[in-house]
């Protein structure tokens, strides 16, 4: 099998394109885009891409590499990665330092307790949008004890600043919390994405007092999905709806990271480090040693040696299911 590399910048010449057309460019996005779905593409699934034998599975997993301030560690080098599964190494044939666009979530709690954190949370959301990658595609859950799509009839996405702040305020902080709910429904919209890298931001105090959906199957949902969940709690030490278990638990299965804001302007500067890590986050893909057909949960682990300094904070996913399962949906409110 082939190495593959790919320079977001460099698009036009993994595929040979000298003078790329609007369609040809959108075409070579698409083809990135679909060798990059979580988990496992066959390499007839990607046949855009002839660098893939057709008897191929590809696993990509997305890896955050930080220091200890957060702060995104970029420009390492495929060398500098390792991957074990089922603590066997494994070889990396794909390797890609996303300054792509991404598709991401913003799911946002308007129950009643969140009522005097809303507007510092909607500034938040507003500086995320606008620290964005300008072609990401983003949209707005809302949910208290309804959940629905924030944006206007008949727009899955956008990358308009406006649009999301018009989402923002369709709904008014009150009610109950279908947090569960909401995260469930933000996982759906993500797969009517386009874009390779998926991400949700999730707000909330981690409270759940009115979903249907359980909390043991939005964790099989998620680990299902591909989708790396950031979760930003937004509570004091002694506020009753504060449960950031849920939250440490969703981030850390998904391979992102849980902020707990218990000073309300801080949420500005945390969503700003989470719209750079999403940024500068690394894809990495192997063809597995056990064969996929096995089935089970695989774990995962990943180790980065960069060249000097102290040891990077590393995230990934834990695992993934090598057998595609379905998941329940949630209906959306409107």
């Amino acid at each position: 099998m082939n190495r593959v590399t790919v320079q977001p910048d460099r698009l036009h010449r993994r595929f040979n394109l000298r003078r790329p057309t609007q369609m040809q460019l959108a075409a070579a996005s698409f083809a990135v885009c679909t060798v990059a779905m979580w988990p496992v593409l066959s390499g007839q699934q990607i046949q855009q891409d002839p660098t893939f034998s057709t008897q191929s599975a590809l696993v990509l997993i997305p890896v955050s590499v930080t220091d200890h301030q957060h702060r995104p560690l970029t420009g390492l080098t495929e060398e500098a990665f390792r991957i074990y599964e089922d603590d066997l190494p494994q070889t990396i044939s794909f390797f890609s330092q996303n300054a792509a666009a991404a598709t991401v979530g913003l799911v946002i709690d308007n129950s009643g307790s969140m009522g005097v954190k809303r507007p510092l949370v909607a500034e938040a959301v507003m500086a995320f949008a606008h620290s964005s990658n300008p072609d990401d595609e983003l949209f707005v859950v809302n949910f208290n004890e309804h959940v629905g799509l924030g944006l206007q009839e008949g727009m899955a996405f956008t990358s308009d600043p406006a649009q999301i702040s018009d989402a923002l305020n369709r709904v008014a902080t009150r009610g109950l919390t279908r947090l569960y709910d909401g995260i469930a429904i933000a996982l759906d919209h993500l797969e009517r994405g386009t874009k390779a890298q998926r991400a949700l931001v999730v707000l909330s105090d981690g409270s759940d007092n009115a979903s249907t959906m359980t909390l043991p199957a939005l964790r099989a949902k998620a680990q299902g999905s591909g989708a790396v969940i950031y979760t930003v709690g937004l509570f004091s030490v002694d506020d009753p709806d504060r449960n950031p278990s849920v939250l440490k638990d969703l981030a850390g299965i998904s391979g992102g990271e849980a902020f707990l804001v218990h000073k309300l302007p801080d949420v500005v500067p945390v969503l700003a480090t989470i719209a750079k890590q999403i940024r500068d986050t690394y894809t990495i893909g192997y063809v597995p040693t056990n064969p996929l057909a096995n089935g089970g949960f695989r774990r995962l682990k990943v180790t980065v040696q960069p060249a000097g300094g102290k040891p990077p904070i590393i995230r990934t996913r834990p695992g993934y299911e090598a057998t595609h399962r379905a998941f329940p949906s949630v209906p959306v409110d409107r």
